[in-house]
C-alpha cells in the first residue's frame, strides 16, 4: 500500500451522521463476491467501525488493533486479511482509507458545508428584515396618542405655553394611529375574535394585500434549523390548503399558528429525516408532489 495524501481534514468526525449501506453497490462489488460467506458480516463491521473513527472512514494501520476494534480474533483476521482489507490504502498520516468510504465522508462534509452556508444566509436575511422593520415602525414612547411629538413644556390640563388653552385635555379619549381601528367592545371587554374557515382567511389576506404566511413568519426559521427544504414547506402548504379548504373543514381564529403546528408535527407526513440528517420526501410526499404538479400543469 503506497502512502497517499489524506483525503480530508484529520479532525473529521461523523458526529451522529449514520453510515448508509448501498446494498446494490455492495453486492456488485468484487470484494463482496470474493469474501467467504462467514467473512461478509465482518466486512460490514469493518466499514461501520471505520465510519466511527477519527478521521471518519479510516482505520489504524495495525492488524491487531483493527481486529480488536471489530471484535474479531486476531488469528482469524490475519488469515482473511487479504479479503478484509481489499481496496484499503495507507495515507501519509499512517492510517488506512478506502475510496468508497472516503467518497461518503466527502459527500457528508459537502452537505454540512451547504447547510451551514444556507443557515447563515437565512439568518442574515432575517436580521436584515428585522432591522428594516425596526426603522419602518415609528417609536411612540415620547409621543402623543396620535403619534405627534408632545411639547415637553405643555400642561397636562390642556394649556400650552401661551396659556390659551389650545392643548388637548387628558379627559378626551386617545386618538388611534392612522389605519388602526378600535375593536368593538361588549360590556367593556374586547370582542372575541371569530373563528374563520381557511378559505375566508385566504380571501381576507387577498383583500388586504397580505401573504397568508409572510416571509418573516417563525415557521421559516424553524424549517431552516430543522433542515426542511423550502420546496417541502410549499408542498406541505398545498396539502394544508387541500385539507382545510373543504366545506366541512374546521375553523380557527389563527390560521398561521395552526400552520406552524402542522409543520412542527409534520401532520401530513410529507417528509422524513434520512440517516445522514438530510430531509427527503416520503411516499405520501411523492404522491402529493405528483398530484399538485399535475394540477399546476
Amino acid at each position: 500500500m503506497s502512502e497517499l495524501p489524506v483525503p480530508y481534514p484529520a479532525d473529521t468526525r461523523a458526529k451522529g451522521w449514520r453510515f448508509e449501506l448501498d446494498h446494490e453497490r455492495i453486492r456488485q462489488s468484487d470484494t463482496w463476491a470474493l469474501a467467504p460467506a462467514d467473512m461478509k458480516p465482518w466486512l460490514l463491521m469493518l466499514w461501520m467501525t471505520a465510519w466511527e473513527q477519527m478521521p471518519c472512514g479510516s482505520l489504524p494501520a495495525e492488524d491487531e488493533l483493527i481486529a480488536a476494534r471489530i471484535g474479531m480474533p486476531a488469528k482469524l483476521f490475519t488469515k482473511h486479511r487479504s479479503v478484509l482489507l481489499r481496496g484499503w490504502w495507507k495515507a501519509n498520516d499512517g492510517r488506512l482509507y478506502h475510496n468508497i468510504i472516503a467518497q461518503r465522508v466527502i459527500e457528508m462534509l459537502a452537505i454540512k458545508d451547504k447547510e451551514r452556508a444556507r443557515k447563515a444566509a437565512y439568518r442574515q436575511r432575517m436580521d436584515a428584515e428585522r432591522t428594516r422593520e425596526s426603522y419602518e415602525v415609528p417609536s411612540l414612547s415620547h409621543g402623543t396618542d396620535d403619534g405627534q411629538p408632545r411639547d415637553s413644556h405643555g400642561s397636562d390640563t390642556g394649556r400650552d405655553d401661551t396659556g390659551t388653552g389650545t392643548g388637548t385635555s387628558l379627559k378626551e379619549p386617545p386618538i388611534p394611529p392612522k389605519g388602526g381601528n378600535c375593536e368593538e367592545t361588549v360590556s367593556g371587554k374586547p370582542a372575541k375574535k371569530a373563528a374563520l374557515s381557511l378559505k375566508a382567511f385566504l380571501e381576507s389576506c387577498k383583500e388586504f394585500g397580505e401573504k397568508p404566511i409572510p416571509e418573516s413568519d417563525p415557521v421559516f426559521l424553524y424549517a431552516e434549523e430543522a433542515g426542511i427544504p423550502v420546496e417541502f414547506l410549499r408542498l406541505h402548504w398545498l396539502e394544508f390548503k387541500a385539507r382545510y379548504c373543504q366545506p366541512d373543514a374546521k375553523r380557527y381564529k389563527d390560521w398561521r399558528s395552526v400552520y406552524r403546528r402542522s409543520v412542527r408535527s409534520n401532520w401530513f407526513r410529507v417528509w422524513y429525516l434520512k440517516a445522514d440528517g438530510s430531509c427527503g420526501l416520503t411516499t405520501v410526499g411523492e404522491q402529493a408532489k405528483r398530484i399538485h404538479e399535475r394540477e399546476a400543469a
